[in-house]
């Protein structure tokens, strides 16, 4: 599942199976749920997955693209059963037609825009015993161990980027156990590389996946989400 900023708009997708897609476009006070997106039968591109960040960004603008189309003047005896209500689809189209470019194109984002402006302010990785550096990818990195502790500023699902202290080393598989601190839970999962991105990315356990689910929004796409209909 991934979070997906396109103008005011947020996008929670998840990915099923098969290449279909579902979640929820929130705009404002309104709210649509969509279920059974496909991805085009050619599929996103080559070497693009379908749990993949670079698939979350493109299905995010195709969801937008459908839940913004049948609005108060545009809708007929054909407007499908799935569209959502006039009112809801306006809302949608108001909160992203700005956020197009003229070849039709959204501007999808991964980050809330208050961390993009906030970006300034962000952590700084340490240097190591004997002048180690950290492995710096993008806006993330991975520490060494530096007094006993080791720390990585990852991506998260929602987007957002965020500290959080690791348990040993890399295995074969270049993951590294760790736990992260959100609204005073711990979440406990590991760090990896985003094939797409390269940027190191938080993966959350088994177990844990419904506690981040319930957490990762942040508090501003919280309020949003429990107050839209």
């Amino acid at each position: 599942m991934a979070i997906r900023y396109i103008g005011s708009a947020i996008i929670d997708i998840r990915y099923r199976d098969r290449g279909d897609y579902a979640g929820r476009i929130v705009a404002g006070k309104c709210s649509w749920r969509f279920q059974d997106l496909h991805a085009p039968q050619a599929g996103l591109g080559a070497g693009v997955a379908y749990d993949s960040s670079k698939a979350y960004d493109k299905m995010a603008g195709s969801a937008v693209s459908f839940g913004s189309y049948f609005t108060s003047d545009n809708r007929g005896e054909d407007t499908p059963d799935w569209a959502p209500e006039p009112d809801v689809a306006d809302a949608i189209n108001d909160a992203t037609a700005w956020a197009m470019d003229d070849k039709g194109n959204y501007d999808v984002r991964r980050t809330p825009p208050d961390v993009e402006e906030n970006a300034a302010k962000a952590p700084k990785p340490r240097i190591g015993p004997y002048g180690m550096v950290p492995s710096v990818s993008g806006e993330t990195w991975l520490e060494n161990e530096v007094d006993g502790r080791r720390r990585a500023r990852v991506r998260f699902p929602d987007g957002s980027l965020r500290v959080v202290d690791c348990e040993g080393v890399a295995d074969t598989f270049f993951s590294v156990s760790c736990r992260a601190k959100i609204r005073g839970q711990i979440v406990r999962g590991y760090v990896t590389v985003d094939q797409d991105t390269e940027e190191f990315i938080f993966r959350p356990s088994s177990s844990d996946k419904g506690l981040l689910t319930s957490l990762l929004c942040g508090p501003a796409a919280e309020k949003l989400l429990s107050s839209s209909r």
